[in-house]
């Protein structure tokens, strides 16, 4: 499938693929989709050992070599889950 890839190995499964439109299941992800590339990444670890990831030491590269870093958008899940969370929020006032 164009737009995704899998590495695996006898410890561990990384599965990344783009989010295209009309996958993007929150009104916040809807509004960056149309500036910026949604990559929705599983990884799986099969070891028993500890897998960490590092957003900022990812890039990506297109045809002319050009090196694209990540944004780090951490607040944006914050918000997220803020905005879930809303609807549960009595106000006793």
């Amino acid at each position: 499938m164009a737009g995704a890839g899998i590495i695996e190995n006898g410890q561990m499964k990384v599965a990344a693929r783009q989010v295209r439109k009309g996958e993007e299941g929150s009104a916040s992800l809807r509004g960056c989709q149309e500036n910026f590339i949604i990559i929705d990444l599983v990884i799986r670890n099969t070891s028993d050992k500890s897998i960490i990831y590092k957003p900022n030491l990812t890039s990506l590269t297109n045809d002319a070599m050009d090196f694209l870093g990540p944004l780090d958008y951490t607040d944006l899940y914050d918000f997220e889950d803020l905005t879930r969370s809303m609807d549960r929020v009595h106000d006793s006032t």
